[in-house]
């Protein structure tokens, strides 16, 4: 696993294989002694995944809600990339597909993936290597953002 580390979390999410994103904070959160344990520092462009479930918790300073002590690691996010010279490995840069329509299976995998235009990510898995989109042929990968 790349990259683990400790998290707080809301003790009903505190569980092993939860998959998450970097929520939107309130800007009293900033301001918390805890906000660096919550994952304050966490990308909001990248997916973590609780590994482990730890017994410490603490009280929410701003909301009194309980928090659990999570450990978690960076998850490969599901998208969309043209085919073309795609392969296991290589870097590529983001670049979002043109699919308009709402009900196409495959619509979530090409606006919701939270990346850039131009971020550079690496292909760690071919889901799906042969995707008709508006005429073009597209792959279904799970990929890592790189830093």
């Amino acid at each position: 696993m790349q990259n683990r580390r400790v998290v707080l979390m809301p003790a009903g999410s505190a569980k092993i294989g939860y998959v998450f994103r970097k929520a939107q904070v309130d800007s009293e959160c900033t301001k918390c002694p805890l906000y660096a344990f919550c994952g304050g520092d966490l990308s909001d462009k990248k997916n973590y995944k609780v590994i482990e479930v730890r017994d410490s918790t603490k009280k929410c300073p701003q909301t009194g809600e309980d928090l659990r002590a999570v450990e978690i690691s960076e998850e490969p996010i599901a998208l969309i990339v043209d085919k073309k010279g795609i392969m296991k490995g290589i870097t590529v840069k983001y670049r979002q597909i043109p699919c308009e329509n709402k009900f196409d299976e495959y619509y979530y995998y090409c606006h919701e993936t939270g990346l850039s235009e131009g971020d550079k990510i690496t292909i760690e898995d071919i889901l799906v290597d042969n995707l008709e989109i508006n005429g073009r042929r597209y792959a279904l990968v799970k990929a890592v953002l790189k830093n």
